[in-house]
């Protein structure tokens, strides 16, 4: 498959989809001036979605542009020490109310495994496409649903996966409990099953008024794959 015929796979796919939510949209008012932002944190390791993947600690810096609804944004992990690979991703995004669809773009590299980014032929990329759809309602009592499907790239499983998370506000503090499912593919676990459940503490830090950084501490099980960690996190 040649770059160019994926190039147009994505903006149909995303044409379609905003389409779709257009007739949601007319009946909301966007802020017509962009917005831009932007942080990091700093993990004791890099847990995703009941998976390990080996950088102890891990640095993740993010950046995001939002307009009409829109949302551009990048996220990236690189290691500290660790076997693990290096991770830049990219992702677009459409909100329309309670419902968000996106489309993301994960690639992952590393000196032994350096990969080319520009290469998307599927038997030897280092991408992986997913497309997204998330149910979100509440406010200080937050509850999201997410439905998430790889469909392209480095998993030839083509998994798919959902997850439930119920976020609870109080002051300046949040706790937050999760459950994700494996339905279909390997990339999570080699069989169908749960792989993600585990709870987060998050405790926001008064510097400045402008300026709120925070901490968190995570429970994570993969009952699939028998494993538990625990993860300590410094964001900003």
């Amino acid at each position: 498959m040649t770059r160019s015929f994926v190039t147009l796979s994505f903006a149909t796919l995303f044409l379609c989809t905003s389409l779709f939510v257009s007739s949601l949209a007319a009946q909301e008012s966007k802020k017509s001036n962009p917005e831009f932002s932007f942080g990091a944190e700093v993990v004791s390791s890099y847990i995703w979605r009941g998976q390990n993947y080996n950088h102890t600690p891990s640095l993740q810096p993010w950046a995001e542009l939002s307009w009409r609804g829109f949302t551009f944004g990048t996220w990236s992990a690189f290691r500290v020490t660790g076997d693990g690979d290096d991770e830049i991703d990219l992702y677009i995004a459409k909100e329309v109310g309670p419902l968000t669809i996106a489309l993301w773009d994960y690639w992952s590299y590393s000196k032994t495994n350096p990969g080319q980014y520009f290469n998307y032929n599927p038997e030897t990329t280092s991408h992986m496409l997913e497309g997204q759809a998330i149910l979100s309602f509440g406010e200080e009592n937050r509850f999201n649903f997410l439905f998430s499907s790889i469909f392209y790239g480095s998993d030839p499983s083509k998994s798919i996966y959902g997850e439930a998370e119920y976020i609870k506000t109080f002051g300046k503090n949040q706790l937050s409990l999760f459950t994700g499912y494996q339905f279909k593919g390997e990339y999570y676990h080699s069989s169908p099953g749960f792989v993600n459940l585990g709870c987060t503490y998050q405790r926001q830090i008064a510097v400045k008024e402008n300026f709120t950084p925070y901490v968190s501490l995570s429970f994570v099980v993969n009952p699939s794959a028998g494993s538990t960690y625990f993860i300590a996190a410094l964001g900003f």
